[in-house]
């Protein structure tokens, strides 16, 4: 017997999510198709919080807020990290210390004002960043809160396929491999966007991220594998190889190798849409744990690497896995354990652990 739903979302965004979660409440049957496999690297957003002027500080408030609503649904998702702002005003330091207080931003330490005695934090900027304000943002795994909204998605009735080809005729929507048909209503197609992550081989400070305003537009600068990777915050905009390169050589020492332009997918990320979905996930997502909250994260970590460690790997390498998948990781230290137990290499297990959970949970092909 064909399969029948009233509606295929097909490559959908965070923005369709809302709406699947409404059509799941009102009774429809939904199916989720995506064409490719899922994003499995780590794609990271990071806010935007610091105030560039007092007349944007009540909307920042407001987005704050927002943020506090998304760390909720899965808190090991988002930490925090320092985020370098060149200085734009005389008033920077006190927007910053107000965004302190509001924000309570207590990591490591408070926004610091970066001037020239205090430069080699940055040392291989130019002199026109030689100033600023290093402020406390946060970081968000987006890739892995995608697959997590879709696993609480599938825990709820929704058909999810990944990594399928298909053809549409008429309500029939026709899978070519494997060889499957089903009958649907209404097809919505998904938001999910392709932006230009322009990527220079200049070095960059390990995880430094940084915010700057130019006259070509807003921009993204972060470091990336060693590499210095810029986003622009317009998709909107498009930008030649030279206006990248001038952009880029007025803050950074460039070895003026050849530019790397790579097509990189970035989801379409509101926090309207997650305040929004947070409204009706009101038990977090399904790699939550408990009711355990951002403030408990670090100490979960160091908790959960004591199990782990006498498998063979080291902190920094469990943290990737542990806020890459969050309450999973009891059972890949599980697997962990079996598998040590059988060859006794330490070196290889890891990956493997992480292959077959993913095989396991994430309909990976």
């Amino acid at each position: 017997m064909t399969a029948r739903f009233d509606f295929a979302y097909i490559n959908p965004g965070f923005d369709n999510f809302v709406s699947i979660e409404r059509k799941i409440k009102e009774g429809f049957n939904v199916v989720i198709i995506i064409e490719n496999d899922l994003q499995r690297e780590d794609n990271f957003y990071t806010t935007q919080f610091y105030p560039f002027s007092a007349f944007v500080f009540k909307n920042r408030i407001k987005q704050y807020n927002k943020m506090k609503n998304l760390v909720k649904l899965a808190p090991h998702l988002v930490r925090s990290q320092k985020v370098f702002y060149p200085d734009y005003s005389l008033n920077s330091k006190y927007y910053a210390i107000i965004a302190d207080y509001f924000f309570e931003n207590t990591y490591q330490f408070k926004s610091q004002t970066i001037s020239k005695g205090t430069r080699s934090i940055f040392s291989n900027l130019r002199m026109t960043a030689s100033r600023g304000i290093y402020f406390q943002e946060y970081t968000v795994n987006i890739s892995r809160f995608y697959i997590e909204v879709l696993k609480y998605l599938h825990k709820t009735g929704v058909e999810v396929f990944v990594n399928c080809s298909f053809k549409l005729d008429g309500e029939k929507l026709i899978f070519i491999a494997p060889a499957k048909e089903i009958q649907i209503s209404q097809v919505i197609w998904g938001n999910n966007l392709q932006k230009n992550i322009y990527e220079f081989s200049t070095e960059a400070p390990r995880k430094f991220s940084m915010f700057v305003n130019d006259s070509l537009g807003k921009f993204r600068f972060k470091e990336d594998n060693g590499y210095l990777q810029v986003e622009p915050m317009s998709d909107l905009e498009s930008y030649s190889k030279s206006d990248m390169m001038a952009l880029v050589g007025s803050y950074f020492q460039l070895n003026f190798g050849e530019l790397q332009v790579k097509k990189k997918n970035i989801f379409q990320f509101s926090l309207n849409a997650l305040s929004s979905l947070y409204t009706s996930i009101t038990k977090g997502l399904p790699c939550t744990f408990g009711n355990a909250d951002f403030g408990d994260m670090f100490e979960l970590c160091r908790e959960k690497f004591d199990l782990a460690k006498q498998c063979g790997i080291s902190f920094p390498e469990f943290q990737v896995l542990f806020h890459r998948y969050g309450e999973g990781i009891d059972e890949m230290i599980e697997i962990a354990y079996e598998k040590i137990n059988e060859r006794r290499d330490s070196e290889s297990i890891w990956a493997d652990v992480e292959s077959e959970y993913q095989k396991k949970y994430e309909w990976k092909i």
